[in-house]
């Protein structure tokens, strides 16, 4: 229908800046110009209101924006009272222009008098071009030509040239380097996988990871499926899926070494950390767990991870990784040792899958403080005086017994009650409670080997060195620091009688006991027994292994041996099959916590490993007691690094 009138209900409530008026009269052709001459210096005379702002016409986009906002070829009619209309022209007489507004629900006729309108012409179709390049986007598992990615930058970067100034110019912005950053993925041969940019080898990773869920899926609802004497649907589905798994994992070692090697030569440690971490999983669960093409890793030469994360090791330390130093104006808590943060190798490389220490894999720690010794009996005794003395119960841990007695076992046996030996006989919360008294914590698994071995994947804290070859709190660390002594200071035989010497009376000495030291720990600031450090001032004596003073790389005393130590995590056997790269916490629940580090009274050389983890096997064990009843745990605390300045 038509209106008489130009009122109604169809006028755009903003009004669009103008564009000069010859321009926009052009864009119509020669007869238009004509037609509408009449109007001419009506628009003239306003045309410095209107183009504060170039209007955006269809006309001044490329071919390629044109054809993404089809559909707004609409003339644009603004009246003196600054109601605007768009809409198609009918037709235009001498004096009125009749426009055809469509809205989603009817169309409607406007006719207009000419000496009303101030402007007649193309739209801006600014919001029509931002609302196109924000419906545009990126899909989750699918990569483009590179030729779509430029296209689609170069349109983004037309907006922003044409309309910097509009609101949707942020989001378009932020759009371009989404695009512009998966180009750059795909031209150095990354993949899309779930809506995340990965390697080639990630993507066969996460592809084979699929595959499972869908053999497993099969498997339920396929019973006996994987026979060959299996005879129901799907069969030859799954045989196919069945194959190209096993091709994937055939594939994938391969895969992983040549990305591995690019991350690592290009300084990208993080990710090819990442990619390790996410292929270890993926082999462990296909051992480990219930894998249906299992079969393919049975075999797997493990020597090859194991040979990709040394490889990585040695190319994060030829680039200086974890050599951070804390400012020089920071103040470390005395007696506390500064870790720098960074990647290092947890587990051990020999460890199968039923080991708990299984598998070896990559650790990135944030720095962190470590007490160079284990806590003595003298600082806890501070401590339960304290508690003792005010009844405070703040630092108990939530799940502690009310009440708790803090009292210590090794303060019950007077050779084991010296101030500067460990205190032992102590549970996880006596631990837990006396390191937040202290404003400290305990450390984390991952923390405590990382101040065990260091980077370079000590087999002790000491070295490579069996314990019965060093001077360590052990029982064979203490049979050969007894040998050494005896060996450096042998007894003088006593004198024998004439009639001994002349065979007329047996008179001959008894030989003379061997040195031996007691079962009892070492005092935690120093790394020989007292009776070896008596023989030192006494006799000379020199520990044979020259330089076994400060075993831990990080000069950390007794990191093996001595006192076995209390960590922050809770035990799963398994734990390292899932665990985080960066920042492993341990287990959110279990019945057990972890100590480390074996003890004075450990005779198997393997408690002595920077990899052993130590698990409680019972009630005494848990309130840190051996399976005979003697004191044997305690623990050395851990801060997290707090950049406090100095206040001098």
């Amino acid at each position: 229908m038509t209106d008489g009138a130009h009122t109604g209900n169809f006028e755009r409530c903003t009004v669009s800046a103008g564009i000069p008026v010859g321009r926009a009269l052009l864009a119509w052709g020669g007869e238009s110009m004509k037609s509408f001459s009449a109007i001419v210096c009506v628009v003239l005379a306003t045309a410095s209101s209107l183009c504060a702002a170039e209007l955006v016409t269809k006309q001044k986009l490329s071919q390629a924006a044109q054809e993404l906002i089809t559909g707004s070829d609409l003339t644009l009619v603004q009246l003196k009272d600054g109601k605007e209309y768009e809409g198609t022209v009918v037709s235009e007489m001498e004096s009125v222009v009749i426009l055809r507004v469509m809205s989603e629900r009817m169309t409607r006729s406007f006719t207009f008098q000419k000496k009303d309108i101030v402007y007649i012409g193309p739209r801006d179709v600014s919001a029509d071009f931002a609302k196109a390049l924000l419906d545009m986007q990126l899909e989750e598992d699918r990569k483009f030509p590179k030729a779509h990615y430029q296209m689609a930058i170069d349109l983004f970067s037309e907006f922003l040239r044409l309309c910097p100034d509009r609101e949707e110019a942020t989001e378009i912005r932020r759009k371009r380097g989404e695009y512009e950053e998966e180009m750059k993925a795909m031209d150095k041969g990354m993949e899309k996988v779930g809506g995340e940019i990965v390697s080639t080898a990630l993507s066969t990773v996460r592809s084979f990871e699929l595959g499972e869920e869908r053999l497993r899926r099969m498997e339920s609802s396929n019973p006996g499926i994987q026979g060959s004497s299996y005879t129901g649907p799907n069969k030859a589905e799954y045989d196919a899926l069945y194959e190209g798994q096993l091709a994937s994992a055939r594939r994938l070692p391969k895969e992983v070494s040549r990305s591995v090697s690019e991350m690592t030569r290009d300084k990208k440690f993080k990710d090819a950390a990442d990619e390790l971490g996410r292929f270890l999983r993926l082999w462990v669960n296909s051992i480990v767990g219930s894998g249906s093409s299992g079969a393919a890793w049975k075999n797997m030469n493990t020597e090859f991870i194991v040979k990709l994360q040394q490889n990585f090791m040695k190319a994060y330390i030829r680039n200086r990784g974890g050599a951070g130093k804390l400012p020089s104006d920071y103040l470390v808590p005395k007696d506390m040792v500064f870790i720098p943060g960074g990647y290092f190798i947890m587990g051990r490389s020999e460890a199968a899958a039923v080991d708990d220490d299984f598998p070896m894999h990559l650790v990135y720690i944030d720095p962190f403080l470590i007490e160079r010794y284990e806590v003595s009996n003298r600082e806890y005794d501070k401590f339960v005086e304290y508690v003792k003395r005010t009844g405070d119960s703040s630092m108990e841990h939530k799940l502690s017994p009310p009440l708790k007695d803090h009292v210590s076992e090794s303060s019950k046996v007077p050779a084991l009650a010296v101030g500067e030996l460990p205190v032992m006989g102590v549970d996880w919360f006596d631990a837990f409670a006396f390191a937040k008294w202290l404003g400290k914590r305990l450390p984390t698994e991952a923390e405590w080997e990382k101040a065990a071995r260091g980077m370079r994947m000590r087999k002790y804290a000491w070295g490579s060195d069996e314990p019965g070859s060093v001077a360590v709190s052990c029982p064979a660390g203490r049979a050969f620091v007894a040998s050494d002594i005896d060996s450096q200071n042998p007894p003088r035989p006593p004198k024998r009688s004439l009639m001994g010497r002349l065979g007329l009376r047996d008179d001959r000495p008894a030989i003379s006991a061997a040195t031996v030291l007691p079962d009892e720990p070492w005092p935690v600031n120093e790394m020989m027994p007292r009776q070896a450090l008596e023989a030192q001032k006494n006799y000379n004596y020199k520990l044979s292994k020259v330089g076994v003073v400060t075993p831990s790389p990080y000069l950390l005393f007794h990191m093996g041996g001595n006192a076995a130590e209390w960590v922050n995590d809770w035990y799963d056997p398994k734990y390292y099959s899932i665990s985080p790269v960066e920042n492993p916490p341990g287990p959110e629940k279990g019945t057990v916590h972890v100590f480390r580090g074996g003890s004075y009274l450990s005779r198997e050389d393997k408690e002595l490993l920077t990899t052993w983890r130590g698990v409680p096997s019972g009630e005494h064990m848990m309130n840190g007691m051996s399976a005979d009843n003697r004191p044997m745990i305690g623990f050395r605390c851990a801060k997290s690094v707090s950049l406090t300045r100095r206040s001098d």
